[in-house]
């Protein structure tokens, strides 16, 4: 993390308003985001939060079931409204209904307590309307287009210039995208996505390469409701693909 300081730091300045660093809820990783970037906000990837829905829709009512969309639906319009209390009391009392198996109210209970403890870092109300990311699908894309699609067929084996001269290019015609030209390491590390936001326009002029992009290019164009509706929308789609 201490290496990603001063790369954080080159893409900073007076035109930066707000910054928000974005993360799976891995607990260790929100503790080094807070040691070394106290200043950020931090965000729960949204759909890393879906996840946990759709799971607990899968225990509770199974795969199949009609009502099944419905059920996300309404819990995922809670949690973007910024009503995350109210979405763990709901689920607290579907894991005290005396017909739920076992089973059952351990998937309950392992989406309430990701949700309790990530709960400071859920108020998507604010995010939205701030036009601050609340998903990293789009970084993550591009990184699996420019980076992964390029230097990982199958038998290639690159050395640190080579693989450079590759990325260079690609890294260039991006930057305006990713805030940089990519660097190859010597020594991969996981990073989770620190973003400098645009006060005026969130990542707007990031292309529409992912379901994120297209869930903040919302808040810039739509008043509160419809961007939990459109979201909502956006995140059935990818789901249910």
């Amino acid at each position: 993390m201490s290496r990603l300081v001063p790369r954080v730091a080159q893409r900073d300045g007076p035109h930066i308003q707000h910054h928000v660093a974005l993360t799976d809820g891995a607990e260790a990783l929100q503790q080094q985001l807070v040691t070394y970037f106290p200043q950020y906000t931090l965000v729960l990837d949204i759909i890393h939060a879906t996840e946990y829905l759709w799971d607990t829709a899968n225990a509770l009512l199974g795969e199949t079931h009609p009502q099944r969309l419905a059920w996300v639906r309404a819990y995922l319009e809670s949690l973007l409204a910024g009503q995350t209390d109210a979405v763990i009391t709901a689920l607290e009392a579907e894991a005290h209904d005396p017909t739920c198996t076992v089973t059952q109210r351990q998937a309950v209970r392992r989406t309430v307590g990701y949700y309790r403890r990530n709960q400071p870092y859920m108020h998507y109300d604010e995010y939205l309307v701030r036009g601050s990311p609340i998903g990293t699908g789009v970084v993550e894309g591009a990184c699996g287009h420019l980076v992964k699609d390029r230097m990982e067929p199958s038998g290639m084996r690159w050395t640190k210039g080579g693989a450079q001269a590759v990325l260079d290019p690609a890294g260039g015609a991006a930057q305006w995208a990713l805030g940089g030209v990519l660097e190859v390491s010597s020594t991969p590390t996981a990073s989770p996505v620190v973003w400098p936001v645009r006060h005026s326009a969130g990542i707007g002029r990031s292309p529409s390469a992912g379901v994120s992009s297209l869930i903040n290019r919302l808040s810039t164009n739509f008043g509160h409701t419809q961007i939990i509706s459109r979201t909502v929308k956006i995140l059935e789609t990818v789901f249910m693909a």
